[in-house]
């Protein structure tokens, strides 16, 4: 197609110290990046044209998870959503 779809990207680190360091990373790397409430431990919102993307920090398995959707296919509540249950069935 012409529009970018859905990703997930896992990066499961040794230990929290690694894992802050990995989420410092890419929420630096990711453009128009924010802080919003979270979704699990640490989360930022992310954006670049028709792009989106979620990241956050699942502390109980030293992961950080980032979630992206072009919004042909959903919008930022929807994202939300997707990133939560990303979440919780990675309990």
């Amino acid at each position: 197609g012409d529009a970018f779809g859905f990703a997930l990207q896992l990066f499961r680190t040794r230990n929290a110290q690694e894992t802050k360091k990995r989420y410092d990373a890419l929420h630096a790397s990711y453009p128009n990046s924010q802080e919003i409430s979270s979704v699990s431990g640490k989360t930022f919102f992310s954006y670049w044209d028709e792009v989106m993307h979620i990241g956050f920090v699942h502390p109980a398995k030293n992961m950080v998870v980032v979630v992206s959707c072009g919004r042909s296919y959903c919008d930022s509540n929807q994202l939300m959503e997707l990133a939560g249950t990303i979440s919780d069935r990675l309990k």
